[in-house]
């Protein structure tokens, strides 16, 4: 907290999205821009949908996502260091842990266990959208690109609604399932 009582801010020049949006960041909604700053943590409850099928179900398993829950209270926290983000997702009881960093063609690089996703980050009427350009396995520094045709599939986005918080949306989705799971809901910076 600073002396005033506001939460702790990093300096938007220091942080990873501000540096891969460059002036685009500017345009982004003061609210997605804030979340984006701010150390600490964000919490909503967001609405689950679920692919149906033994596959889809499995898909989830493997990757430890949440199974069956329709809506749960989410809880996000950004750690930041120099070079990357490591985000926490808490759905329930559940972690999704994640590591971002920026690659030289200014693409975002997301690793989760051994996936390793690349996305564009797009600003579209102050709305945030991460459009993913590519998968591979990660062993190490070795990347292994995956084909389309087995590459699991995500699509992301951060827009605020009404006037409230942000508002995420993700849809995670694998060549010949189809969905496996989407998930939605507006996310508030936690108040010390």
């Amino acid at each position: 907290m600073t002396a005033a009582g506001e939460p702790n801010r990093v300096e938007p020049s220091s942080t990873l999205y501000a540096r891969l949006l460059g002036p685009a960041w500017l345009d982004l909604h003061p609210a997605i821009r804030s979340l984006h700053l701010t150390a600490g943590a964000a919490t909503g409850r967001f609405e689950f949908l679920h692919g149906r099928g033994l596959a889809a179900r499995l898909a989830r398993w493997v990757l430890r996502l949440p199974s069956s829950a329709t809506a749960l209270d989410v809880r996000l926290t950004i750690d930041r260091d120099a070079d990357s983000e490591r985000w926490t997702r808490a759905f329930g009881r559940r972690l999704l842990v994640t590591t971002q960093r920026g690659l030289p063609d200014g693409s975002l690089a997301e690793r989760f266990g051994a996936l390793e996703f690349r996305f564009h980050l797009r600003v579209v009427e102050d709305t945030l959208t991460y459009v993913q350009a590519g998968a591979a396995v990660a062993l190490g520094r070795l990347r292994v690109p995956l084909p389309r045709w087995m590459s699991p599939g995500v699509t992301a986005r951060e827009a605020c609604v009404d006037g409230r918080g942000p508002h995420v949306q993700v849809r995670i989705s694998m060549p010949l399932i189809g969905l496996v799971m989407s998930y939605e809901g507006c996310i508030q910076r936690e108040r010390p």
